[in-house]
């Protein structure tokens, strides 16, 4: 999760995500704003893309969506080290 919508504020500061995504080096492939439509669809068992369609977080699931389905299959193959 990412800024809150309505403000932009970022709720555990920015960047962290870009910072991993570097350190492990694989693609970040989104940013998933809080986003009160998404707590609500969840609530009531239903998709955000489907009960709230023109909200930010739907937006940014269909980007997310629309990047992961741009890459090769097999495209991503770093694997990541368990502590």
């Amino acid at each position: 999760m990412s800024w809150l919508v309505g403000t932009g504020q970022e709720l555990f500061g920015s960047g962290g995500g870009e910072a991993l995504a570097r350190e492990i080096e694989a693609p970040l492939l989104a940013r998933i704003p809080f986003d009160p439509a998404l707590r609500e669809s969840a609530d009531a068992g239903r998709p955000v893309l489907e009960a709230a369609p023109e909200s930010e977080a739907a937006t940014a699931i269909r980007e997310l969506a629309d990047s992961v389905r741009s890459r090769r299959p097999g495209g991503i193959r770093k694997a990541l080290t368990v502590l």
